[in-house]
C-alpha cells in the first residue's frame, strides 16, 4: 500500500461522509441506528429476507468508522493500539467470507441494490435498509469495498507500529 492508495480511500469515503452508523445491543439482539445527512435512521442489515448474522451487522456497523479511523492514522502517522487493531480485524474475520462485490441497479445488471457475499454454507445477498427502504447505493458500494481493505488496512497499520517498535 502506498500514500496515494489512502488518499484513494480517503477520496471515497467522501461520498458517504453524510453517513454515520452506530449499534446498540438490546438483550440478545443487535439493533443498528444511522444518521444521514443529520437525520436519524433504523438500519437493517438482511440475507435475502432474513435478518443478517450479528458478525456480519457487526461488520456493516463499523465498516466505515473503522475505514476512517486507520485510514486518518496511517496517513498521519499515527499508530492505533493493539486492542484496537485486534477489533477491527475480529469483525472483519466474523463476517461473511470476501471478496464481496456490490450489485447496483444504476449498472443495469437487473434487480435492486445487493451486496454478493463469498459464503459457501450461505449464498444469499447482503441487503442494507434505511427504514424499512434501500439505503444509498453509495453505501451498498464503500461497504462492499470495506470488506477486502479493512483486513489490508489493518495489516498496514500492525507493519508501520512493528517499524516504530524497532
Amino acid at each position: 500500500m502506498t500514500d496515494d492508495y489512502l488518499e484513494y480511500l480517503a477520496g471515497r469515503l467522501r461520498r458517504v461522509q453524510d453517513i454515520k452508523i452506530g449499534e446498540e445491543v438490546q438483550s440478545d439482539s443487535l439493533a443498528l441506528h444511522a444518521e444521514v445527512g443529520g437525520r436519524s435512521v433504523r438500519m437493517e442489515v438482511k440475507r435475502d429476507f432474513d435478518p443478517a448474522s450479528p458478525a456480519d451487522a457487526e461488520f456493516v456497523a463499523h465498516a466505515l468508522s473503522d475505514m476512517r479511523r486507520l485510514i486518518e492514522a496511517l496517513r498521519s502517522k499515527k499508530t492505533l493500539s493493539a486492542s484496537a487493531l485486534l477489533a477491527i480485524e475480529w469483525r472483519s474475520v466474523g463476517a461473511s467470507g470476501g471478496p464481496w462485490h456490490a450489485h447496483l441497479e444504476q449498472d443495469k445488471v437487473g434487480g435492486c441494490d445487493i451486496i454478493a457475499v463469498n459464503d459457501p454454507h450461505d449464498p444469499r445477498d447482503l441487503y442494507l435498509y434505511f427504514d424499512g427502504e434501500l439505503a444509498p447505493s453509495r453505501l451498498f458500494l464503500e461497504v462492499a469495498r470495506a470488506r477486502q481493505d479493512l483486513p489490508a488496512l489493518v495489516q498496514w497499520a500492525r507493519s508501520r507500529n512493528d517499524e516504530r517498535d524497532s
